[in-house]
């Protein structure tokens, strides 16, 4: 009979907040999305939206040959099945027209956005009915959602995955990796035989989804398992409970996160991007691995100097900013030990890293250090604590002062980073406008030591004919970098079209120098030096 009631009452609890929270995460995702609304007005950036849409052909014949394809090409260095097929989807109801691509990625930013909100009540509920906690009172759950929610919906960090087209695959790994998260709690906590089977057949069959959609979705075994540990608290018992909490039950989600690595690791050495220790020690790897821990945070907290490309941490020196790297990884280790609630602080920061690990450049692909799409989701364990922090806040105002004055503490809160955070969101969306305003911001922000902005604006100069201002920024690159074969090569090229032979010449002959198996250059230098004769 106690058991029942312990049982009515938390259902009670749920049942009454749930209808609140429903609300307040449709209404924040609705100004979510009226955020974005200036995005649906922006076109197509030549930097992989080329390869995903505008020049690929495959997308345009939605049948069973297209999901053949979908299903075992290497396109674009990657394996992303399911993202294909929602170009797919948008090209049957678009065509080419950019605003129905991005009316897609904003409408899932905004659905990603409301599951976000219901991750958090879940965890609460599921934290509550396992015992991990005491009663969490249904304000402070309501406000802790909302304020996670808003950051969520609108921080500017999150604008390149939801203005740019050819990073779908965020906002679409992000949906179907948040619901199996719900359906994983769902599973984790339910009573009934028939509930945990469809439960756990849910939670894989969307985990497989999210994995199709981006490999960075293969971090979510891992944080199963920080979730038995903290607040689900599953990682006790006996040995065989143990044994089947631990193997049985995540063998085959951990099977799917080994094939999925394996095609991704496949699809990016058969581009040319992973980096053996032989070019890169592990002794970098890891230092460089801790500064991009520590600069999604930074930007999470000051969303400043955002950029399409950011230069790469290596060759790694050690640098005063790196005793600030450390004294906040120490700060945190010591928040966790030191804090009655730590085991809910080890999952949150541990959360954080694990879903960033396959953007930490341990295992290093390319030469770009960061980029704000890999924090997509993986701020949210540090958002969580905010929004936790702020309820609590409230909570405490309440009972020193009145209830009243804590209500106009979290709307005066709600509202300052309501406007805060949007007018920086719609600034930054601005930059993902085309591809002038996106190099542009580039350069602003790297004017001196990434040549990438200055070749890329170049090129977009070049394609509208306009060939003084592309020579001009191809001149700028090789300033930049005096060794870049690309830069030559390019300015060459528009040196021969404009019939500035010498020139020409002179340039194809420099990139040669610095990339000799560059045929083409070698090709226009003959034809260039024989017009001079």
């Amino acid at each position: 009979m106690e058991r029942s009631a312990v049982s009515n009452a938390k259902t009670t609890w749920w049942s009454g907040t749930d209808k609140a929270l429903f609300l307040l995460a449709v209404t924040i995702a609705l100004f979510t999305c009226a955020v974005y609304v200036p995005g649906l007005r922006n076109g197509y950036v030549y930097y992989d939206d080329n390869l995903y849409i505008t020049m690929n052909q495959s997308i345009t014949q939605l049948d069973l040959q297209f999901v053949r394809w979908a299903f075992t090409t290497f396109q674009v260095y990657n394996w992303q099945p399911l993202t294909w097929i929602s170009y797919a989807l948008d090209y049957a109801l678009w065509g080419m027209d950019p605003f129905g691509y991005h009316l897609t990625n904003v409408i899932l930013h905004g659905a990603n956005t409301v599951l976000v909100m219901l991750l958090v009540a879940r965890l609460f509920s599921s934290a509550w009915q396992r015992g991990s906690i005491g009663a969490y009172p249904r304000e402070r759950m309501l406000i802790t959602a909302g304020i996670t929610g808003l950051l969520f919906g609108i921080h500017p960090l999150h604008v390149e995955s939801v203005a740019w087209l050819g990073e779908r695959k965020d906002v679409l790994y992000a949906f179907f990796y948040l619901l199996a998260l719900l359906s994983y709690l769902s599973y984790a906590v339910a009573t009934s035989r028939g509930r945990r089977f469809r439960s756990y057949t849910a939670c894989l069959l969307l985990f497989a989804c999210s994995a199709m959609s981006k490999a960075m979705a293969v971090t979510l075994p891992a944080l199963f398992l920080l979730l038995d540990f903290f607040p689900l608290r599953r990682i006790t018992g006996s040995r065989k409970e143990l044994l089947r909490v631990l193997v049985l039950e995540k063998a085959p989600f951990f099977l799917i996160s080994a094939l999925v690595s394996l095609l991704a690791f496949s699809a990016q050495r058969l581009g040319g991007a992973m980096q053996t220790f032989e070019v890169i020690t592990l002794g970098e790897r890891i230092l460089a691995a801790a500064r991009a821990g520590w600069f999604y945070l930074e930007k999470m907290l000051i969303p400043q100097g955002l950029a399409p490309f950011y230069p790469t941490f290596l060759p790694i020196t050690i640098e005063a900013h790196d005793l600030q790297v450390f004294t906040a990884y120490t700060v945190i280790v010591l928040s966790c030990l030191w804090t009655a609630r730590r085991s809910f602080l080890v999952t949150l920061w541990s959360s954080y890293f694990v879903m960033l690990f396959p953007a930490l450049g341990l295992v290093k692909v390319g030469t770009q250090a960061a980029a704000d799409r890999y924090a997509y989701l993986a701020i949210l364990g540090p958002l969580l604590l905010i929004g936790i922090g702020t309820a609590i806040a409230a909570e405490q105002i309440s009972k020193r002062s009145s209830r009243t004055r804590g209500v106009l503490f979290v709307l005066c809160l709600g509202a300052l980073l309501s406007i805060l955070l949007t007018a920086l969101t719609v600034k930054q969306i601005r930059v993902w406008k085309d591809d002038l305003t996106l190099w542009s911001r580039e350069i602003e922000v790297y004017p001196y030591s990434v040549p990438l902005g200055y070749i890329c604006r170049a090129d977009a100069y070049s394609r509208r004919g306009m060939t003084e201002q592309a020579i001009a920024d191809y001149s700028m690159a090789v300033q930049v970098d005096p060794q870049n074969s690309e830069a030559y090569y390019k300015r060459g090229k528009l040196f021969y079209i404009t019939g500035k032979m010498r020139l020409a010449a002179n340039d194809f002959t420099q990139a040669l120098v610095f990339n000799p198996g560059l045929q083409e250059a070698r090709y226009y230098k003959q034809v260039a030096e024989e017009s001079l004769r």
